[in-house]
């Protein structure tokens, strides 16, 4: 059964992107091969499938899953593609559960472009408060940056410091 809704999931992300599993694995940052991934990603775990299952079939661990689930908002014509078929893959009722992240931070977002203030990677980015949220730092712009999760690890860390990034203020 489960081979068989991942074979369905393929098919649709295939008939609807014209993007094949061949692609999907491989490192290629083409949008609409990450749009594909995404769309991919946010119908299998609509069936239940775990992240850790989807990132070995998608050859990404799981914390680029979670991160592809939470940028859905980026593609909206991914978003619209997943409702019109969530109806008919789900076992269940649920409603396809969309991160709405991206909408609140998405000046943040534009003001770099989309894009890691240090590396430039595109494909998974993470909002930043310099300052924590839980010693008093905001979520005003001058307080967030965008990296990409490899950076955004290294500043929690203590490795990156937050001074030798360019915020673009």
């Amino acid at each position: 059964m489960a081979k068989e809704n991942l074979e369905k999931i393929e098919e649709i992300v295939r008939d609807e992107l014209n993007i094949g599993k061949e692609e999907m694995i491989l490192k290629n940052r083409r949008k609409d091969v990450v749009g594909a991934r995404i769309l991919f990603t946010i119908l299998a775990r609509k069936l239940g499938f775990s992240l850790s299952s989807i990132g070995k079939y998608l050859n990404r661990d799981h914390t680029t899953i979670i991160n592809m689930i939470n940028v859905v908002g980026k593609y909206p014509y991914i978003e619209m593609i997943a409702n019109k078929y969530s109806d008919r893959l789900l076992l269940s009722n649920i409603k396809l559960k969309i991160d709405t992240r991206y909408k609140k931070y998405s000046h943040i977002y534009e003001r770099f472009g989309g894009k890691c203030a240090v590396c430039g990677f595109d494909e998974v980015i993470e909002i930043h408060h310099i300052i924590p949220k839980y010693i008093g730092g905001g979520d005003d712009p001058n307080n967030l940056i965008v990296l990409c999760p490899n950076h955004h690890a290294l500043v929690h860390s203590g490795q990156l410091k937050i001074g030798d990034i360019d915020k673009k203020s």
